[in-house]
């Protein structure tokens, strides 16, 4: 459990922030008075996975004229939005002493565990790597010939072979505050939003930019008892190669 208080960068108002390390979840306490967007610019181990995150807003039961608590209006109260991951606007259209708490998914540690694209993987087999050499400078003789350099233009780099545990179409606790991801989220991590693209990875604070190894990705269907139910799952087999 981490905790600190944030003061805003454009007004004398403080949040306070508590860091959840084992479900990785960040929650904001905020109690004050907004008549303009406060601006906080929050710690490294506070950023948010989401680049642009809008949170929940609250809303405000005003009472009309009558005084009637029955006989009232609601209107919109905080407006929460992160900007570039750590930059959190707490405004409102209607100046007032607002009182709340918002949480969200936190950016994982890098000094612990898998990673892929900025999401913990828990449910990775240990598995496989390897080094392999990659010449950078490769040219022709006036024959055609190909001429490597065997000087410090050749460098090593490492392909990873990575299994799943069995992946059914919903999350699961494996250990203690440890879920497996859905076989669908899981797919959508490993592959990125579109062919071709990077794949960040970071084993245990060691970053790497891979890529996933072309007709790597392999299944096989196993069967596993799952909240008590038995699930026919898929244990995923695939390759990344470091570029």
């Amino acid at each position: 459990m981490r905790i600190e208080t944030i003061k805003a960068s454009n007004t004398q108002n403080t949040i306070k922030i508590t860091r959840n390390n084992i479900e990785e979840w960040i929650s904001i306490e905020f109690n004050f008075f907004i008549n303009e967007t406060n601006i906080f610019e929050l710690p490294e181990w506070a950023k948010c996975q989401d680049e642009s995150f809008i949170g929940d807003v609250q809303a405000k039961f005003i009472p009309n004229d009558s005084g009637n608590i029955e006989d009232r209006t609601v209107q919109t109260g905080v407006i929460i939005k992160f900007v570039d991951y750590n930059i959190l606007h707490i405004s409102t259209s209607f100046p007032d002493t607002y009182k709340g708490i918002i949480g969200y998914e936190s950016t994982p540690t890098e000094d612990r565990g898998i990673i892929i694209n900025g999401i913990r993987i828990h449910c990775l087999i240990p598995g496989t790597s390897e080094e392999f050499a990659t010449m950078l400078s490769i040219a022709r003789n006036h024959e055609g010939g190909l001429i490597a350099s065997k000087t410090l233009d050749s460098s090593y780099k490492n392909i990873f072979n990575f299994s799943t545990v069995p992946l059914c179409n919903e999350e699961y606790e494996i250990t203690k505050n440890q879920f497996a991801h859905s076989l669908e989220e899981f797919l959508n991590i490993i592959k990125g939003k579109f062919i071709g693209s990077w794949i960040y990875l970071v084993i245990n604070g060691n970053k790497y930019t891979t890529i996933l190894k072309e007709g790597s990705i392999s299944y096989r269907e196993v069967k596993a008892r799952i909240n008590n139910k038995n699930k026919l799952c898929r244990v995923i087999n695939f390759t990344l190669e470091e570029v």
